[in-house]
């Protein structure tokens, strides 16, 4: 109140002493409000005396609070207003308030006041106004808004494409990155795969895979050392110890964006926003930044230089203050730099603020030269004409090294705002759209073409592309129609996954290089599986290629590339099989294949038509059974076809059953049989190529990738239980008993000796061979070929799927789900016999008992059950043993007492196993007819021998046997 009073009495000075004397007796959090009230009263005081510094400290403090001290908005814009006007016309006041401020430059002390205050820039520091919050900063490549580039193993990625949803499960990612670098590895396809090594890390791990397949331990044992790897990593950075930078391209923007809020109660314009940053260049010793505030009179800004950036729309200039400076120096050697040779530039943009409000600010910055790149801040212009600068404050993570800096909670060196630039890469943008992009809906099984498009957005070649999924789902198609051996891998696939493939294209100047600007479109089909929403992540992964990383040993650098397509799959039908055994011929089964329209995508129009079967083998061919279809030579068929003879069409939550002979086929073992049965009475069956993809590639990879998983997934809960082993016995193993590990074979494993074999060459995991291998298990595989209409509101169009049932087993290897055994039987099924002449009838009976079992011997018991109606005469039980694939054939005579329907099947077959013996019971009838001697008289000679007159026998008749049974009667049997 009394500096109030001096200051109306004009008082100045009194009135300041009063003031000041305040600010020491209310301090502190509870008297918040007034302490504010004082600073905006010494502000305005000093402005009023002329003493410019002390008023700018003050206003500078007063901007930066909540509602500029809470005060009016009238006052908060006098606030502004003076501050600008002391920034503009009082200079050498205002520079000395800003060093009286504090500023610490990141680098250099005495680099301002050595230089000509005409060159030096007014700009006010850390003061708060706005608000940047340092914990929001994010840092990412910035590769156009459609792009999904990953630059190094831990960068982020923006993952905006068109049909993908954010960035997925990062987990997922990580997978599968260390899943392709082992296949690559262990497949020694990439050039910048280093061979050596591999045998000396599998022989020194004692928990390495032991499948069977040499492939697939030999990628195991590459994921056990990656995973190692980025545990030892991880361990490394929670302990502070590994704290390593980001590595990134020349002329590639970065995106840094932080969220601003406006603490002041009016509207607020922030222009030439940039970020504030410094490169060093190890090659030529010099150090650019525009940290310090020092113009160049001679620039001309009216006529900026503008770079602009491949798969970026945004333009770059020089960022303000660029000066030059020695890495080796003290700082007190400063230069002005060259506006059109920067070693970086950067975006300027304007942002509007309302009252009180927060928005996310995105500022991109570019390496021109190769060094290491530090943001340091962000700067920007108060109305035009004053400069602010925030300088970002993010804290490092906790270190975990020692127990002092555990208890002390002592944080590291924050990383993310620190780069490494290196040399010029390719930068690859992926995209995959649908041929037909009208369709919407997609169902089960559906298989659809796409245009997979690569476009190098860097600003050096791309070579040895490939592409790792999730699933497989896509298949790259071959354009150039030569016809493929059947050892051959599918889908251009690398390792045993069925998931990582080379993309094949031809480049502008040679084949596999994708040039800077250059775009190359792959056609691909992709089978959707699954049901409800399905992510379908793919990951590109692409080197840099130039003339030297041919010659050299070193690895050349690699990149990856993210996509993700978040697609709604539909329901669409079901299919099951089952496999019985022939009763006519040896060897034979009788196929039953089950198909079930199950879609639920609209209200109507749901039928599907089945086109036909493909049936994969090389041991057995197929046939149709006659007389499942109509037709004019077939009147009691079951399944109606329509006119076009090669289409069977299914309603809504109909269901069809489908009848085939399996038969084997004689001779020595040929290439694999591909037969296609069309749905039609017509049992021929035509054969396909072994290069048509369109049938047999989604089924060779499918099955590749479940193997692949399966022994993954059982070597994972492998390591999982020895750990828990070792956890619980609370002591490490010894080294002796690692040794003992690794020489000793998992059980069912025997060391072969490769000596006395020759190399023979195996088929690729994902190949036609591998999916009907020529030796051990005999089995079929079924691909039902469909097709149906989509759409809505008149604008309907036809797609096309298919179903697979995989591994079919007719003779398994060493051992079955079910009994080992068929068993099939052989009698007559109808007989007559005069019981009166005899009291008893005998009737052959053979039944067969053949082992399923290829390579495995089956001992087994042999009995029959006691029926009470009938007997057999004959061995009735016994104990036996078959090899694989022998048969046995039991005689035997069933003795009836009376006539009848009996069903002859009483047998009981118990498997001798060591565990404990397991009895099976066959759901089977062997029925046979008995019937008693007849005489067969017609109507006549009914009437005769019970001597009644017509009439009364015809009316008799008609009472007992009723009216439409004694219509159709032609002949009449009575007994003796």
């Amino acid at each position: 109140m009394a500096g109030h009073m001096f200051r109306s009495a004009g008082q100045d000075r009194h009135a300041f002493r009063c003031f000041a004397a305040s600010l020491y007796v209310y301090h502190g959090e509870r008297w918040g409000e007034l302490r504010s009230h004082l600073h905006s009263a010494l502000a305005a005081q000093l402005f009023g005396m002329s003493r410019f510094a002390l008023a700018l400290q003050f206003y500078a403090k007063l901007i930066g609070s909540a509602g500029g001290g809470r005060v009016s908005v009238r006052s908060q814009q006098k606030f502004l207003n003076h501050l600008v006007e002391i920034c503009r016309d009082e200079k050498a006041e205002a520079l000395i308030a800003v060093d009286r401020m504090g500023y610490n430059p990141s680098n250099g002390q005495g680099n301002l006041t050595q230089l000509n205050n005409d060159l030096q820039q007014i700009e006010i520091s850390n003061v708060g106004f706005p608000d940047v919050e340092d914990s929001s900063i994010r840092i990412f490549a910035d590769n156009s808004d459609k792009a999904s580039v990953l630059l190094g193993r831990a960068d982020s990625i923006a993952a905006n494409a068109m049909g993908s949803s954010g960035t997925g499960d990062e987990s997922v990612w990580q997978d599968m990155i260390i899943c392709a670098e082992s296949e690559l590895r262990a497949s020694s396809i990439s050039s910048s795969v280093d061979a050596n090594g591999a045998s000396e890390e599998e022989s020194s791990n004692p928990n390495a895979a032991h499948s069977g397949n040499e492939m697939i331990d030999r990628i195991i044992s590459e994921i056990d050392k990656e995973e190692r790897e980025a545990e030892y990593r991880e361990r490394q950075k929670r302990k502070g110890n590994a704290r390593t930078v980001e590595v990134r391209a020349t002329s590639e923007p970065v995106t840094v964006s932080f969220t601003v809020t406006n603490p002041l109660g009016l509207d607020i314009e922030l222009t030439e926003m940039q970020l504030v940053a410094s490169l060093s260049c190890p090659n030529s010793g010099s150090l650019h930044s525009n940290e310090f505030t020092i113009s160049d009179e001679q620039y001309d800004p009216s006529t900026p230089k503008v770079w602009k950036f491949h798969g970026s729309d945004k333009e770059f200039e020089s960022p303000d203050f660029m000066h030059q400076g020695s890495i080796d120096a003290d700082g007190s050697r400063v230069a002005l730099v060259d506006k059109y040779n920067p070693y970086f530039v950067v975006t300027k943009k304007t942002v509007k603020m309302t009252p009180s409000s927060s928005t996310v600010a995105s500022l991109e910055i570019c390496p021109l030269s190769k060094g290491d790149l530090e943001v340091i801040g962000v700067r920007f212009k108060l109305l035009g004409e004053v400069w602010i600068y925030h300088r970002f404050d993010l804290p490092g993570p906790l270190l975990q090294d020692t127990q002092l800096n555990r208890s002390k909670r002592v944080r590291g060196e924050s990383m993310l705002l620190k780069s490494k630039i290196e040399e010029e890469m390719p930068s690859l943008k992926v995209t995959i759209t649908p041929s037909n992009k009208n369709q919407s809906t997609v169902l089960q099984g559906q298989t659809s073409s796409w245009i997979l498009k690569l476009s190098n957005y860097g600003y050096a070649p791309a070579a040895n592309i490939m592409l790792k999924t999730n699933a497989p789902w896509l298949n790259i198609n071959d354009e150039t129609g030569e016809e493929k051996d059947e050892y051959s891998p599918t889908s251009h696939c690398v390792g045993p996954s069925g998931t990582l493939m080379k993309v094949p294209f031809e480049g502008t100047n040679k084949a596999g290089i994708l040039q800077p600007g250059e775009t190359v479109e792959v056609p691909v089909s992709i089978r959707t599986s699954g049901g409800g929403r399905q992510d379908f992540y793919i990951l590109c992964r692409y080197e840099l290629w130039n003339e030297d990383s041919q010659t050299k040993f070193a690895s050349p650098r690699h990149r990856w590339a993210r996509k993700l397509l978040s697609i709604p799959v539909y329901p669409s039908i079901t299919m099951s099989a089952s496999l019985m055994p022939s009763y006519v011929n040896n060897g034979e089964h009788i196929l039953s294949v089950e198909l079930m329209n199950y879609r639920s995508d609209r209200d109507s129009g749901l039928d599907i038509n089945f086109d036909n079967l493909c049936v994969i083998s090389r041991h057995f061919e197929v046939k149709q059974l006659q007389g499942q279809f109509i037709s004019d030579g077939v009147s009691n068929s079951l399944i109606h076809v329509d006119d076009e003879p090669s289409a069977l069409e299914v309603g809504w939550q109909e269901r069809v059953t489908l009848h085939y002979l399996v038969a084997p086929i004689a001779g020595a073992v040929g290439p694999c049989n591909i037969s296609l049965l069309p749905l039609s009475n017509d049992g021929n069956a035509s054969v396909v190529k072994n290069g048509d993809a369109k049938l047999t590639d989604f089924i060779c990879r499918e099955r590749a990738h479940d193997v692949f998983s399966s022994t993954l997934e059982n070597h994972r809960r492998e390591k999982e239980r020895l750990l828990a082993e070792q956890e619980k016995e609370g002591q490490p193993r010894h080294v002796a008993q690692i040794r003992r590990a690794k020489t000793t074979l998992p059980g069912g494993e025997s060391n072969l000796s490769s000596s006395s074999n020759e190399p023979v060459a195996q088929p690729h995991p994902t190949s036609i061979a591998h999916l009907c291998p020529s030796e051990g298990t005999s089995n079929i595989n079924v691909v039902c070929s469909w097709s149906a209409s989509v759409g809505e509101g008149g604008q309907y169009e036809t797609i096309v799927g298919q179903h697979h049932l995989r591994n079919l087993l007719l003779r398994p290897q060493n051992k079955s789900k079910g009994c080992p055994l068929a068993m099939t039987a052989k009698h007559v099924e109808k007989v007559c016999h005069d019981f009166d002449a005899s009291s008893h009838l005998d009737v052959d009976l053979e039944i067969t008992l053949r082992n399923r079992l290829v390579e495995t011997d089956v001992d087994f018991e042999f009995a029959l059950d006691h029926q009470p109606e009938f007997d057999f005469v004959g061995t009735t039980s016994f104990k036996w043993s078959l090899r694989g694939g022998e048969e046995i054939t039991v005689p035997m005579k069933a003795r009836f007492y009376a006539g009848g329907v009996y069903n002859l099947q009483s047998v009981r077959l118990t498997v001798l196993k060591s565990e404990a013996p397991l009895p099976y019971l066959f759901p089977l009838q062997w029925t046979i007819l008995v019937e008693e001697d007849l005489l067969v008289l017609d109507f006549m000679q009914l009437v005769r021998l019970v001597n009644i007159s017509p009439p009364t026998l015809d009316r008799f008749c008609r009472k007992i046997l009723g009216k439409e049974r004694w219509a159709v009667r032609k002949e009449y049997r009575v007994s003796k």
